[in-house]
């Protein structure tokens, strides 16, 4: 029997959340970007043109959105795995999710009591994880 896979993907999603390590970035919250690839077969959805009865970009985001919005999370690799298991427990038919939860702007914190502004953060560029599981 031949399996497709075909991947569904909705990336550069952006939500504001209070999650992290330190109490600061709890407090203050920050944007994370989530990154989101399916991978199941999508041969009903292509053969009838109708979105009706299969997984779609929209449901996929609002899954996304209320995993990052609704929880608090000390690990972006918590974050994205809880959302890959609501993404499979929603459809079983889905054989392999990743997602990348990056923060927006990424500081690090050390001894700057030398360094002229303070901290280090990362500009243009995003620090996070990328987890990927198969069913």
């Amino acid at each position: 029997m031949k399996h497709n896979t075909d991947k569904l993907l909705v990336k550069g999603a952006v939500f504001y959340a209070y999650h992290g390590a330190t109490q600061d970035q709890i407090n203050q919250g920050q944007r994370f970007v989530i990154d989101t690839e399916v991978t199941l077969d999508q041969s009903k959805a292509c053969q009838q043109d109708d979105i009706s009865g299969c997984l779609n970009c929209q449901e996929v985001y609002e899954i996304m959105e209320r995993v990052t919005t609704q929880r608090r999370y000390n690990l972006m690799q918590t974050l994205a795995l809880d959302i890959i298991l609501e993404i499979q427990k929603a459809h079983p038919e889905v054989v392999e999710v990743t997602v990348g939860a990056c923060k927006a702007m990424c500081p690090f914190y050390r001894d700057c009591k030398n360094v002229v502004g303070g901290g280090g953060f990362i500009l243009d560029g995003r620090c996070g994880v990328t987890i990927t599981r198969k069913f």
